[in-house]
């Protein structure tokens, strides 16, 4: 019995070291970054995460005309361009993040001014046809990360 009782803690702790994968889709550290003085465009990051696998198709985000996907790669001359993308591909149990000099949100029509301190709302929909709605902040970030919006 003693042998049985130690296995079972054993299994117990080993379950517990493991990542923990989200019982839902989330999405977190969100915000959009103030636009440059008199720009129509802006950029916002984010981290994804779900328990199942899905691809983000579209979003859609308060005040501004079109949201685009975005990600950064270097040219034939080895020039960071920014470029549309599809999607993101999010793997069951894991994480995308959207951040500067990377894959990101681009933001462009913009309607309503982006103030520092203020929130939007922003609709995610999946490939699944899950549709997730969350607030991203507005936050006045440092330039840089790769590209320039």
């Amino acid at each position: 019995m003693r042998k049985l009782t130690c296995l079972a803690l054993f299994l117990m702790t080993l379950a517990g070291c493991g990542q923990s994968t989200p019982d839902e889709l989330t999405i977190e550290d969100g915000y959009i970054r103030v636009p440059s003085p008199g720009a129509s465009m802006a950029a916002a990051y984010l981290t994804l995460q779900g328990p199942t696998a899905d691809r983000l198709v579209s979003a859609e985000i308060e005040g501004v005309g079109i949201t685009e996907l975005h990600t950064v790669h270097r040219d034939e001359n080895g020039v960071m361009r920014m470029r549309p993308v599809e999607g993101y591909d999010l793997p069951a149990g894991g994480t995308v993040v959207l951040e500067p000099g990377g894959n990101h949100l681009m933001l462009m029509g913009i309607t309503q001014p982006l103030e520092a301190g203020e929130t939007r709302t922003a609709t995610f929909t999946f490939e699944s046809g899950v549709e997730t709605v969350v607030e991203l902040a507005v936050k006045d970030q440092q330039r840089g990360g790769g590209h320039n919006h």
